[in-house]
């Protein structure tokens, strides 16, 4: 799910990504899209189940949300699948 590309977001995100290549860290190729991840599949399914299942139920209205928080989440990934660990809260 996208989310509006507020000034304050995106230059927190420039903070991060300036920090994590000057501590090392190879820097993204990708331009940076704030989301919300609201389900993975780890199976692609055939595309007839995607259309006919999936697909309408994520045709929903858009929704306005404010959010008082938000945590900061490490993820490792594995060969049994990613595992999160909570680093910091920040809050409004």
């Amino acid at each position: 799910m996208g989310v509006n590309r507020p000034e304050e977001l995106m230059a927190l995100q420039k903070d991060i990504a300036r920090i994590a290549v000057g501590a090392g860290a190879e820097q993204d190729r990708h331009s940076y899209k704030p989301h919300i991840t609201l389900a993975r599949i780890k199976k692609m399914l055939p595309g007839k189940i995607v259309e006919s299942r999936l697909l309408p139920s994520l045709e929903t209205e858009a929704a306005v949300m404010t959010a008082d928080r938000f945590i900061l989440y490490e993820s490792v990934l594995s060969s049994t699948g990613a595992k999160h660990r909570e680093v910091r809260v920040y809050t409004a």
